[in-house]
């Protein structure tokens, strides 16, 4: 009888190899630190503002910069809430959709991490389409 091959823990270490073998442009991005919940363990602020234009712009260019050199793009989303800004998460992954096509770059489908309080089925089909 063969071995049995742990398939989920081969994904992982695929997965950690691509991260880290700097041919994939992997970022995570805060376009917030606001955050809708008041864990009393957690050190976030309940209010905040969102990503500066001046700092999306900055953003865009580096990764304009970036993917000149790579050969595919993943975002993961982070906050505190980025679902308190979902319509920047769109503007830019719009945008980095743009930058994978001029480089002719994969683009990776796009991760997030939320606390699911204002994801509703719109949210969610909408960030399907983004990925």
């Amino acid at each position: 009888m063969a071995d049995a091959v742990d398939q989920i823990s081969a994904l992982k270490v695929k997965d950690r190899s691509a991260r880290l073998d700097g041919t994939i442009l992997t970022l995570t991005i805060a376009p917030t630190l606001a955050c809708n919940f008041a864990c009393d363990y957690c050190y976030e602020s309940r209010t905040g503002g969102v990503m500066k234009a001046e700092t999306q712009e900055a953003l865009i260019r580096f990764v304009d910069h970036k993917l000149y050199r790579s050969e595919g793009l993943r975002i993961c989303w982070f906050g505190g809430e980025p679902t308190l800004c979902f319509p920047l998460i769109e503007k830019l992954q719009q945008q980095f959709h743009k930058l994978a096509e001029k480089h002719r770059v994969k683009m990776y489908p796009g991760t997030i991490i939320t606390n699911g309080y204002l994801m509703d089925a719109d949210m969610a089909r909408r960030l399907v389409e983004l990925a």
